[in-house]
């Protein structure tokens, strides 16, 4: 393995602050997601629509975008990604 980023938990997360994004969307709008290859480190589903966790350093455009609060897990999944 390969050390690519070092610093506390607590700066780590500081840098992943406006790239995590929670997302409600239809199921032709996670489909377009999926083709356009965001990261979507989960998907979560309710009774009427899904919820995509996506990484980007970018805001997503389709369905209702929450900026989240970021984890370790996705600050791994963005640097491992790169």
């Amino acid at each position: 393995g390969e050390i690519v980023k070092n610093g506390t938990p607590q700066k780590l997360l500081e840098d992943m602050e406006n790239k995590v994004f929670e997302v409600l969307v239809t199921e032709d709008e996670q489909k377009q997601y999926e083709e356009m290859n965001y990261r979507i480190a989960n998907i979560m589903f309710t009774a009427e629509k899904t919820c995509l966790r996506i990484i980007s350093d970018e805001t997503p455009k389709l369905g209702q975008v929450s900026v989240a609060r970021p984890s370790l897990e996705d600050m791994y999944l963005y640097l491992v990604d790169e």
